[in-house]
């Protein structure tokens, strides 16, 4: 393109800003003719941070990005972009300062050099040229204002990150007393499976302590109760899906019962099918009331390990991988608890609450991964059961 040409191309891009826009054609290329262009290569820098200010520029072609140093981290930090038909540096010309951040090209770009000097000279000749300095008051103006934004909108995620803190203490203090009474419980636990023939006088107080308990830390979190599981929403998602990855685990437990029976020596000679091999000598009746009180125990369980600990970890816990950190955490807490009956169950646990955390993480629903433990749980343990070998 030849001089004439980028001369109207640089005019038609000056009317386009609303600094210029008020420019009357004279002045226009008046303004043009005291300017100088300027390349600017990809990651070169325009001004730095405290540069003295000497003139503004116009963005004929390119990006640039604006960059301040945050001196306490040492960091640079990108905290806005200009493009073509943009200008930058104009807040210096106000008081001849400093510059209040660094320009760095994030493509090549060609720029217009606008000496401030010479607009001041302008400004004596061309009545509207004073107009720019009228409009560059005003953007000022226009970034105070969006600063104080900035500033409120900084406090308010500065009040939510202390708000986050003191939930969280307030979650580990929960999560240790919760740890705490879990291992107190594993005694009256074991008593009762040793000596007592009906499980539930102890089960029974158990499961209205444990629900208080949860009741209390969900009262104490200052978090939506769908952060703990309890919500409507993908309800059918959670039903079916719970069925749908449930009844081939349930499938794989007969097979790995059949493979330990015939590769683990403790284990050989025990049935397929032994739905009184945790208690040989209750009745029918006895196992019915078991595998009852069993699933009045999983939405409690449910609730404290998917719901109490699972769901509030993910919130606080950052990256990429934080569901399955939270996943991982919430089942080491929870399968420490079953160590008390074995360590096979225990490891049995933990695994199965790896995919019980999985599957509740596709919904966040606890309808779902209830259904699925209570079919897991009845299944593994009721009736092709597992006998605790001392």
């Amino acid at each position: 393109m030849d001089s004439l040409g980028n001369k109207i191309l640089e005019k038609d891009l000056l009317q386009q800003n609303l600094l210029f826009s008020g420019l009357k054609e004279e002045s226009l290329h008046a303004l043009i003719a005291v300017s100088n262009k300027e390349p600017l290569k990809e990651g070169q820098y325009l001004m730095r941070e405290g540069d003295e200010a000497h003139e503004l520029y116009f963005i004929i072609a390119g990006d640039l990005d604006i960059i301040k140093y945050d001196k306490e981290t040492k960091t640079d930090f990108v905290v806005g972009k200009l493009h073509a038909g943009d200008t930058v540096g104009e807040l210096a010309f106000i008081d001849k300062g400093q510059r209040s951040a660094s320009v760095r090209a994030s493509i090549d770009c060609q720029l217009l050099n606008i000496p401030f000097s010479a607009l001041e000279e302008l400004s004596a000749r061309y009545s509207d040229i004073n107009m720019i300095f009228q409009d560059i008051s005003k953007r000022i103006s226009k970034y105070l204002r969006q600063t104080t934004n900035v500033a409120l909108i900084a406090l308010k995620n500065e009040l939510q990150e202390y708000k986050n803190r003191v939930s969280m203490g307030s979650f580990l203090i929960y999560v240790i007393t919760a740890i705490s009474l879990l291992v107190y419980t594993q005694m009256p636990l074991k008593y009762a499976l040793a000596h007592v023939k009906d499980t539930s006088m102890i089960s029974i107080p158990m499961i209205i302590a444990l629900t208080l308990f949860a009741y209390l830390i969900i009262r104490a979190c200052p978090f939506p109760m769908s952060t703990f599981g309890f919500t409507l929403k993908n309800t059918k998602k959670a039903v079916v899906e719970s069925l749908y990855f449930t009844l081939p685990i349930m499938i794989f437990i007969v097979f790995a019962k059949w493979l330990i029976i015939h590769y683990v020596p403790k284990f050989k000679g025990d049935a397929l099918f032994d739905p009184f091999a945790l208690r040989p000598t209750v009745t029918v009746y006895y196992w019915i009331v078991n595998a009852f009180v069993y699933c009045l125990f999983v939405p409690i369980q449910e609730i404290m390990a998917r719901g109490v600990l699972q769901g509030p970890l993910e919130l606080f816990l950052v990256g990429k991988h934080k569901v399955w950190t939270a996943i991982i955490i919430s089942n080491l807490i929870f399968s420490a608890a079953h160590v008390f009956l074995s360590e096979e169950i225990a490891l049995a646990v933990f695994v199965m609450g790896i995919y019980f955390g999985w599957l509740y993480s596709r919904t966040y629903n606890l309808i779902g991964v209830i259904i699925a433990h209570c079919l897991i749980g009845i299944w593994g343990l009721s009736v092709v059961g597992v006998r605790i070998h001392g």
